[in-house]
């Protein structure tokens, strides 16, 4: 077997992106130039064989990017040796299989991953974004409006009618030049964007990513598509000059609603990107993979440290970095901490001096809560009363015998005609409080499992749930338009939400939860819970009176009331779009 042994040298990253980029790819190819399948990269200067080894596995379009993260860990892990090796998909899943390897993915191949026996976490993104001219004659209606896939589909599919005007439904005719790069993956995101054959699609090709963007710098008719990171300045952590991402109107309702307006700087989009309000056909993430089962503390240092330091790699190779509470969650995943590899041998003196600093914790955490819960004594009710916060835990939450629960929180009953009714769980309207507005489907309408039903509101904030089966809408509970407020005083009975002709029950209710099994995944939907305000919280560095987290205390009902439209955003991301 060929391999090569490589002694480091080190290197800086400069603030010029493209400068920075060929730094790196120069480095990745001395690694590459001797040898394939497998590059062993060492810090150990007789190169000896030892248990300290990491074998990573990767397919060969991120060999690059981990052959680099492999390259900088090393300076801070003397000794370790790292293997990075490209089998095929199937062998790589073998190799992960067997507990003792840790592996990076596409998104397309990640899927053979969604199983209960392998931990899966996000690492990374390419971004495929289209951009304009600041000095586009159109650019307010742009930004107002945004533009569909749809409308852009059709347009660039016309070639005769290939103007500016035509796209935002204007009279003045402008011109769109459309260039393009030869680059197979934003080729086929773009294909998969417009639901068309990108050959179709009459084009400008430009020669590399760099003609294209200063083409597009100098030409207010000018549209095409790149990476994100090919239009960062790394330096001010911004969009280049006189570039537009060209926002895209993703619900096709002719207009730039607020949740979808992620375009105003780098960091809204980045979110944006994170909570899915961007099309996720532009959207390729990058996943490690390890098994659950695997007790190798290299494999975890190693990704703990990629979701560190190793971020600031990612721009080099066409990667966006996640953001920082992104990265702060996937780590509390790994339930390890950032260790080097070679175990440091405490002192006694280091043990006492951990003691202490624990000792010293635990004392203001007692001091906080009984401080808090004075605090708490002194709120009155409008009558001038004592008031006393509810506690909200896994105890609290009521469920029903005989109704079958899903992990977006809602429920499903089947009466003895074969209708169906289904509803909000208990733990959802405790986390939000009052419910003052609710948007429903009409009867009449097709639901599939999994598609969004119905819009809970509360002064203005809001959050969409999804059906736990599929079926025709037969009944609507028209009291609930009234009083939405019943789905927090009797959520499964008064506060049902339709009553539905099921399409596919036997098979559907197979996914579902009875009552004893969901009240078992609501303590874990706590603990997620918990460690989502923690991050939150931390992140923002905010304070909050009615909420006691990590530390083994309760939230209390109706929490989330507090929080503006962006917290509500990010809870709708983790709880009600992402299960576990």
């Amino acid at each position: 077997m060929c391999g090569i042994v490589v002694e480091l040298t080190s290197f800086r990253i400069k603030t010029n992106h493209t400068t920075m980029k060929k730094s790196v790819l120069f480095l990745v190819a001395l690694l590459m130039m001797v040898g394939t399948g497998k590059t062993i990269i060492s810090n150990n200067p007789n190169n000896l064989e030892s248990d300290s080894t990491l074998t990573i596995y990767c397919s060969p379009k991120l060999n690059s990017i981990v052959t680099a993260w492999a390259n900088e860990y090393l300076k801070t892990n003397p000794y370790l040796i790292i293997e990075v090796e490209n089998p095929e998909a199937d062998k790589l899943l073998n190799f992960v299989e067997s507990g003792h390897t840790l592996g990076f993915v596409s998104a397309i191949q990640s899927e053979s991953y969604n199983r209960d026996d392998f931990q899966k976490i996000l690492v990374g993104r390419d971004v495929i974004v289209p951009i304009i001219n600041k000095s586009n004659p159109f650019l307010k209606r742009v930004f107002k409006n945004g533009i569909s896939n749809g409308k852009l589909a059709n347009v660039l599919e016309n070639g005769n009618d290939l103007n500016w005007g035509a796209l935002i439904g204007d009279k003045e005719e402008y011109p769109i030049h459309y260039y393009t790069i030869n680059d197979n993956d934003i080729k086929l995101s773009v294909s998969n964007f417009l639901g068309m054959d990108e050959i179709s699609i009459e084009s400008i090709e430009m020669i590399n990513v760099d003609d294209l963007i200063e083409v597009v710098q100098s030409d207010p008719h000018a549209l095409g598509f790149c990476r994100i990171t090919d239009i960062i300045d790394l330096e001010n952590n911004s969009i280049i000059d006189n570039i537009e991402i060209m926002p895209i109107d993703k619900n096709e309702n002719g207009e730039l609603d607020y949740f979808e307006n992620i375009y105003q700087d780098l960091e809204s989009f980045s979110r944006g990107v994170w909570i899915g309000k961007y099309p996720q056909s532009l959207v390729t993430n990058i996943y490690s993979v390890y098994s659950r089962n695997s007790e190798n503390n290299n494999e975890k240092a190693f990704l703990t440290w990629v979701l560190n330091d190793g971020q600031k790699l990612l721009t080099a190779f066409d990667y966006l970095e996640l953001l920082t509470y992104e990265t702060k969650s996937n780590i509390s995943k790994l339930n390890t901490e950032y260790a080097v590899i070679d175990n440091p041998d405490y002192s006694y003196s280091g043990y006492r001096i951990i003691l202490y600093v624990l000792s010293a914790f635990i004392l203001v955490v007692i001091i906080s809560s009984v401080f808090y819960f004075m605090k708490s004594k002194k709120l009155t009710s409008k009558h001038g009363e004592m008031e006393y916060p509810i506690a909200f835990s896994d105890a609290s939450v009521s469920l029903s015998e005989g109704l079958f629960y899903d992990k977006t929180h809602t429920w499903a009953f089947m009466k003895k005609d074969g209708i169906v009714k289904i509803g909000i769980d208990d733990w959802l309207p405790q986390v939000t409080g009052s419910i003052t507005g609710i948007r429903m489907k009409n009867t009449g309408e097709t639901i599939k499992k999994g598609e969004i039903i119905l819009s809970l509101i509360q002064d203005g904030k809001q959050l969409n749930i999804k059906a736990p089966v599929s079926g025709t809408i037969k009944e609507q509970n028209h009291k609930l338009s009234r009083n939405a407020s019943l789905i927090n005083i009797s959520p499964y009975t008064e506060g049902w939400i339709y009553a539905i002709q099921p399409s596919n029950w036997l098979r559907e209710i197979q996914f579902l939860f009875s009552a004893d099994n969901y009240r078992l995944w609501l303590r874990d939907e706590f603990t997620r819970l918990k460690d989502f305000m923690a991050l939150a919280l931390r992140e923002n560095s905010m304070v909050n009176n009615n909420v006691v987290y990590q530390e083994g205390g309760d939230f209390y009902r109706g929490f989330l009331k507090a929080y503006g439209p962006k917290m509500w955003e990010d809870f709708q991301s983790q709880f009600i779009e992402t299960t576990i």
